[in-house]
């Protein structure tokens, strides 16, 4: 009994022991993959951190350009003295022609200044074509008076098409009216039937912003000129808060760093000059030991290379050589 009693404690120990040590493996296995666990958790947190900033950064981005396409569109048109609609209509046609909004703009503005001139003074560049040709067709300065850039433009060339011009007076009237005008006649000739075609289509395919649009752009500038200016401030208050501190740090560059760098770089220059002397040492006396040996004539038959030995001769000649 007693024998027995020892086998089975004997047996359920050996038991225990292998339990408890598939217990601990376990609980450090269950450790190893909870840290592992821990650091893919941090990575991927770090991971999507940055791409959440990346994101950020990217959308407040392209809302500035969204925003700043929407001011220059409003500030462009108001310039040419026509609705952001109609100015945007009118650029998608000219882009055709190779004018972008800007240069769209000064034209327009250009034709505005130019019937104002003659409108107050009766002189000007336009002088020539209210007295050769407006005469011929019926057409007056006060026909003008009331028209938009866009609207005295389209008159303009449609009286110098209904007076019969030749194409060399055309060129000529046009860009008495605006530099480089004569390129945009394709769009404005049969009554500018190409340009509203153009403009519609662009209307249509939806490459028109809107007004609500626009005054949206607007104020976002606004805002994200708002959020830039407070960062700046912001940023320049903390320089200044920490002004003693910046202090230290230019006067430990400029008193310390610097001289420290400057001195280094001195040894290296130093060192780099005492080993070229030495270089060029090495060199004399190695082109010294040329001369010495290919001079076999004048030391009697010194031949350094004669089963490895030099001649007595030799070794004389040389000595007197060298002095």
């Amino acid at each position: 009994m007693t024998k027995d009693i020892k086998v089975k404690l004997s047996v359920d120990g050996r038991q225990l022991e292998q339990g408890l040590n598939k217990a601990g493996n376990s609980v450090n296995d269950f450790s190893e993959t909870t840290k592992q666990m821990s650091i893919n958790v941090a990575k991927a947190g770090a991971a999507v951190v940055v791409a959440v900033a990346a994101i950020g950064a990217s959308v407040l981005k392209m809302a500035s350009e969204a925003a700043a396409a929407g001011v220059e569109i409003k500030n462009l048109s108001a310039q040419a003295g026509v609705s952001t609609t109609d100015f945007q209509k009118m650029a998608a046609a000219t882009r055709t022609v190779g004018f972008e909004q800007e240069k769209l703009s000064d034209i327009l503005k250009d034709v505005n200044d130019k019937f104002g001139d003659y409108m107050a003074t009766g002189a000007g560049p336009l002088a020539d074509f209210f007295e050769q040709i407006a005469p011929k067709i019926g057409v007056t300065a006060d026909m003008f008076a009331q028209l938009s850039g866009p609207d005295a433009l389209q008159l303009y060339v449609s009286s110098l098409e209904k007076a019969g011009v030749s194409q060399q007076e055309m060129t000529f009237y046009m860009e008495a009216l605006a530099s480089d005008d004569t390129r945009l006649l394709p769009l404005l000739r049969n009554n500018g039937q190409e340009m509203a075609r153009l403009g519609d289509e662009a209307q249509r395919t939806g490459r028109i912003l809107s007004d609500d649009m626009i005054a949206g752009a607007v104020e976002l500038d606004r805002e994200l000129n708002v959020l830039s200016s407070t960062l700046r401030t912001e940023a320049t208050k903390a320089i200044i808060e920490h002004k003693d501190e910046i202090i230290l740090l230019v006067n430990f560059i400029t008193d310390t760093l610097i001289p420290a760098v400057s001195g280094f770089i001195n040894i290296l220059k130093d060192a780099a000059e005492g080993w070229r002397i030495i270089g060029r040492a090495a060199a004399d006396a190695a082109n010294t030991m040329k001369e010495a040996i290919t001079l076999t004539g004048e030391f009697g038959g010194f031949d350094p290379f004669a089963q490895g030995q030099p001649t007595a001769e030799g070794q004389a000649g040389l000595v007197d050589y060298l002095g």
